[in-house]
């Protein structure tokens, strides 16, 4: 879960993270600082696409192939 602390779009207590939590279901909320609902600046959107990488890396499985470059 991935927000902005100056999302004027989505409070806080409105997104995912709040009805994750009620419902127990495991969730890492991740607060960008200085950040909107449209990740505007380069410095925010560099932090948005490390966390994906993060959470993909510990999430899903690349197999044994030994690589780990895409082909479009």
């Amino acid at each position: 879960m991935i927000h902005g602390d100056r999302d004027a779009q989505v409070a806080l207590e409105q997104a995912m993270d709040t009805a994750l939590s009620r419902a127990g279901k495991p969730h890492r909320l991740v607060m960008i600082k200085d950040a909107d609902h449209q990740m505007s600046s380069e410095a925010t959107r560099i932090t948005l696409l490390r966390e994906i990488e993060t959470f993909l890396e510990a999430n899903v499985p690349t197999g044994d192939t030994g690589t780990t470059a895409a082909t479009y």
